[in-house]
């Protein structure tokens, strides 16, 4: 028998399709001619998938999941509210944005955390 704990497969499978999803959203809105707001989706699917594995000790509560939730369609929403330029930004442009919208919703989790007064 491999020496792996099943959690630590199913986690494995979970980035995986965790990075898979966010593949299929950037090709989703490349197809479209729109891989300017491909690109943002892209990075904040990233930036909230980091930051729920960085909290994931909580996720056995509910206000976790209703929290991104919560956070994913907000950010969906501006995403499409924003006009976003046609041509396609380059990676390292998008690193810093990428790095507030971790810190913003890994923020967000940590107050309501807070506020719940639960958790680890």
């Amino acid at each position: 028998m491999s020496g792996k704990k099943p959690e630590s497969v199913l986690r494995n499978l979970l980035q995986i399709a965790a990075v898979a999803a966010v593949s299929f959203i950037f090709f989703f809105f490349i197809v479209p001619n729109e891989p300017g707001r491909g690109g943002a989706i892209a990075v904040c699917a990233v930036g909230g998938v980091i930051a729920m594995r960085a909290c994931w000790s909580l996720s056995r509560y509910a206000w976790f999941w209703i929290t991104f939730a919560i956070i994913f369609v907000i950010q969906g929403c501006l995403i499409f509210v924003i006009p976003w330029p046609p041509e396609r930004f380059p990676g390292i442009i998008l690193v810093p944005i990428g790095f507030a919208d971790f810190a913003f919703v890994y923020g967000v989790v940590k107050l309501v955390q807070r506020l719940r007064g639960r958790g680890a």
